[in-house]
């Protein structure tokens, strides 16, 4: 991971080391991380997954590691938003890997017990698709935060754009295809092969970003309290740990 020079000022950074060196916004990261894990990984990865066929094997692949991104989020939830800045984007990380893991799983449950594929060559071919996803994105991600001009900024919002609309371009799909359709469960398949693919994106942005900012952890820009909560804290006789 790249380390930044130590004499280097925060002002001096480019406007995506900044960003990189920033976590999420304090107030509003509670309601993501509910968010992201009680609707988005628990209710729209596990439904699919107990649908018919029911394959308890498939279950039990992600089962564990949903638990305990659950079990992580909720220990994130009860602790103040000021002391979990950078655990939240670690969280943000681990939680889109466990996402994208549990995506893929489910697209290869339905290829092969719902489609009835029964050549590995599927399994192949989306385990290399998901390679090189990865290393595109570490590659891309390393060059960014080498990179002292804001000369890609526009690079940045298209891919959020491609990442963000893969999986609605799915979802639209899979509410046009009528049911009964032959080709019915070739789109589910698509539309959760889009959702893995942009959850291995947030996973790799997370983890870089977390990977940066402890390697730099003299520029990282924390969230402060107002002036008004920390009073608040002190007349309570508590202090806020801001990390």
């Amino acid at each position: 991971m790249r380390k930044l020079d130590e004499n280097i000022k925060y002002n001096n950074l480019s406007t995506f080391q900044k960003g990189h060196l920033t976590p999420p916004p304090a107030l509003g990261i509670k309601g993501s991380i509910a968010l992201f894990t009680f609707i988005v990984l628990d209710l729209m990865c596990l439904l699919p997954m107990l649908a018919d066929p029911f394959m308890p094997m498939f279950l039990w692949l992600v089962l564990p590691v949903i638990l305990l991104v659950n079990l992580w989020a909720i220990s994130l939830l009860v602790r103040n938003v000021y002391s979990i800045q950078l655990e939240s984007v670690l969280f943000l990380g681990a939680f889109s890997a466990v996402g994208a893991y549990s995506f893929f799983v489910l697209v290869q449950k339905f290829a092969y017990y719902v489609v009835g594929m029964q050549s590995p060559v599927f399994l192949i071919v989306s385990l290399l698709i998901v390679l090189l996803t990865v290393i595109y994105f570490v590659l891309y991600y390393a060059k960014k935060v080498a990179a002292t001009e804001d000369s890609s900024v526009n690079k940045e919002r298209t891919i959020w754009s491609i990442a963000f609309s893969g999986p609605a371009l799915g979802y639209i799909l899979y509410q046009t295809i009528i049911e009964d359709s032959p080709f019915f469960n070739h789109f589910l398949i698509v539309v959760f092969f889009l959702f893995a693919l942009f959850f291995l994106y947030i996973a790799v942005k997370f983890f870089h970003k977390y990977l940066f900012m402890k390697t730099n952890y003299h520029l990282v820009n924390f969230h402060e309290p107002a002036k008004s909560e920390q009073k608040q804290f002190r007349a309570k006789g508590k202090t806020i740990q801001i990390k």
